[in-house]
């Protein structure tokens, strides 16, 4: 009798045994994820962001955006990888129902909160932990959820930026080609750079009696900059200017003083196409700075270059001629 109920005891400490065996390993699966649909960017016309750097606001302007009451432009790039990581917010685990927020960054000083809008509408709002050890997925609360899940893809750093760190800083933007004239001040010194045609006859040699081959070849025209005392400027050093300054993006704005503070630059940049562009760089404000305040003609806030690249948009007026002719002198 005892042999028996040891057996019975036996059996079923075995069943329990598998049982758990066959069920311990997918224990964080016995659960449904909550379903994220996908929310089509285009519908998004707000993007709340709550964290550590401040709360600030995104809103579309037609087919740009603009950040908080001021109204800054947005860094088109940046607001659009915010837009993807919203639209397709996938979970593919859930971490944590215990509420210990802190193992995951999710505490109130640490999460960042997202809110998206279409209209008047809340399309999407979830919170934002740290990334996860594997730097693949991110850990996430989702509204009116206490539960952590797991992400996918790593997009903390994402939202994790300031009102600076989002500002659009191109501070001027043409296209190189369409420039047909340069004016160039330093001081009371001023230069003036023209494009203009200027033929290259094709060479060949005439066979004697052959009348076709007699008639002056066809003229090909090649774009040239001249000076405007008929020097010949070094076509090259005037497309690197010109490079660098058609899409000039600014080191960073400046906040506390307004464009209209700014006189007497040291460098001018006059810039004359299907429309007129201008430059204005001012001496730095102390001998240990590295940026130049500066000003442009496509941008209402004074900003900073960084020191390289406003010696490289100050070029001295030599350096863009073409060494004179041997014959010439």
């Amino acid at each position: 009798m005892q042999l028996k109920k040891a057996v019975v005891i036996l059996a079923v400490v075995i069943v329990g045994l598998s049982i758990y065996l066959l069920t311990r390993h997918s224990d964080r699966t016995l659960y449904r994820l909550p379903q994220q649909p996908s929310v089509p960017v285009q519908s998004i016309t707000r993007i709340d962001i709550n964290g550590p750097e401040g709360m600030i606001s995104l809103n579309r302007a037609d087919d740009s955006w603009t950040i908080g009451e001021q109204k800054y432009p947005a860094d088109r790039a940046k607001v659009s990888r915010m837009l993807d990581a919203i639209s397709a917010l996938s979970l593919t685990a859930m971490m944590s129902e215990s509420k210990d927020y802190i193992r995951y960054d999710l505490t109130d000083k640490n999460k960042i909160s997202v809110k998206a809008w279409a209209g008047t509408t809340p399309e999407r709002e979830f919170e934002i932990g740290k990334v996860a050890p594997s730097f693949r997925h991110t850990f996430v609360k989702l509204a009116g959820d206490a539960k952590v899940y797991q992400a996918r893809n790593n997009f903390r750093t994402t939202f994790e930026q300031g009102v600076e760190d989002l500002r659009d800083k191109v501070v001027l933007s043409f296209a190189a080609s369409d420039i047909q004239e340069i004016r160039l001040t330093k001081g009371t010194e001023t230069m003036t750079l023209a494009r203009h045609e200027a033929p290259l006859a094709e060479t060949g040699e005439k066979e004697e009696g052959d009348t076709a081959k007699e008639t002056s070849p066809p003229l090909k025209a090649i774009m040239v900059w001249q000076a405007n005392d008929g020097r010949a400027a070094a076509s090259a050093k005037v497309d690197e200017l010109l490079a660098a300054v058609s899409q000039l993006a600014c080191e960073k704005f400046i906040t506390d003083h307004v464009t209209a503070d700014y006189k007497d630059p040291i460098y001018t940049l006059e810039l004359k196409g299907q429309k007129a562009h201008r430059l204005s760089i001012f001496a730095k404000q102390s001998e240990t700075d590295n940026s130049y305040p500066a000003v442009s003609s496509d941008s209402p806030y004074p900003f900073f270059l960084t020191e390289w690249k406003a010696k490289q948009l100050m070029p001295a007026f030599e350096d863009l001629l073409e060494p004179p002719n041997k014959d010439q002198k």
